[in-house]
Parts: C-alpha cells; sequence; structure tokens
C-alpha cells in the first residue's frame, strides 16, 4: 500500500497541470511515505533471526564500497568519509556486515557537524582479530546514556528509531562478535565491532 501511494503522488506532477502548492504537498507525501518505508524496515530487520553465511570478504574492498555509497548523504552536510586501514581477507556475512556499518555511518552522519570528518577505520589486534571502526567528530553520548545505547527504542534523535544501534548487536552477536563505544577525550564518538575473525 505504502508503494503505491508513493507511486501515485510521484506520477501527479507528470499528468497534470498543477499549482505549486499541489506539486509541493506531493513531494511531501513521497518523502513522509519513504520515511515511514524506512522506519518499517528497521522494524522487520530487528524481528528477524540472524543466521550468518560466512564467507571470505576483502575488508578493504568492502570499507571503500560502503563509503561510495553513502558519500552523497554526507556531502549534503559538508562532511568528509575517509576509510583508514587494511585488514585483508576477513570471514563475514557481507550482507549482514554492510547493514551494521551502514547503521553505525548513518548514525555518524546524522550527529556530526558540518566540516568535519567520519573515518571507517580497520585494524587488527594482539590476537589477530580484526576490528571495524566508526569514528565521527560529533557530541558523543553522554555518561549516564551509554548503558541505553544498545537497548531496542532508546535513541536520543527525535527522527530516530532506536533499532539502528539494536540491529548492529544483533548481528554482532550472530557472528560471536562485538559492538561497543569508545569515548573520544575531546569530542565525537567511536563504535567498534570487534573479534572478526581473518580467512
Amino acid at each position: 500500500p505504502l508503494n503505491v501511494v508513493r507511486s501515485i503522488a510521484q506520477s501527479l506532477p507528470e499528468f497534470l497541470s498543477t499549482p505549486a502548492e499541489l506539486r509541493s504537498r506531493t513531494t511531501t507525501i513521497v518523502e513522509e511515505v519513504d520515511r515511514i518505508n524506512a522506519r518499517l524496515a528497521e522494524f522487520i530487520a530487528y524481528s528477524k533471526p540472524r543466521k550468518p553465511d560466512l564467507k571470505p570478504l576483502n575488508s578493504r574492498n568492502f570499507a571503500d564500497d560502503v563509503i561510495r555509497l553513502l558519500v552523497a548523504d554526507a556531502e549534503d552536510d559538508d562532511i568528509r568519509l575517509v576509510v583508514d586501514g587494511d585488514a585483508g581477507t576477513i570471514m563475514a556475512d557481507e550482507g549482514l556486515l554492510r547493514q551494521a556499518i551502514f547503521n553505525l555511518m548513518i548514525n555518524a552522519i546524522a550527529a556530526s557537524p558540518e566540516n568535519t570528518t567520519i573515518t571507517l577505520r580497520l585494524g587488527l589486534d594482539v590476537d589477530e582479530m580484526v576490528w571495524i571502526e566508526v569514528e565521527d567528530e560529533g557530541p558523543g553520548v553522554p555518561i549516564e546514556k551509554r548503558e541505553d545505547i544498545f537497548m531496542p527504542y532508546f535513541t536520543m534523535s527525535e527522527e530516530g528509531t532506536g533499532l539502528g544501534l539494536a540491529v548492529v548487536q544483533q548481528i554482532a552477536a550472530a557472528h560471536e562478535w562485538a559492538i561497543r563505544y569508545i569515548d573520544k577525550p575531546n569530542c565525537g564518538a567511536i563504535f567498534r565491532i570487534e573479534g572478526i575473525k581473518t580467512e
């Protein structure tokens, strides 16, 4: 039903000689339907059981691809997206990992002031396990809220559903990885997925 509503609203200006007000209202309909679709997608994603299909994945190519897909969203706010590091080939479900990193990146974009940088960083720990970080230069998470950020429906944004980080944690747990928040001393936040095995 939402797709039908969206399609009709989107096509009205093409078939009607509409005044500016009607054109504006149809645009609003399309935008609101897109917002509803995005929220429903998050609810559906959270309710699905996670069964990772592990395959070798080039970590650097994966990170570069994620940045390429999100750069347009970030440019609207003059935010730079960069990749730092290379962790070689990892074992992961590419679709689930992509969803997790997308969620972290979208959160970082929403939290970042203009003219700042978001870094998608790859590395290895002392046990040769891979970690992936998303680091931003936003306000960070207040101390009193840090224990709740991975709880379902907890959000610090009026636009958020509170499921983005909960889905990330769910995906990490399904892979037997961990997700944690790391505070930056001056400003910003780091979300790190760790415990990723190499090929």
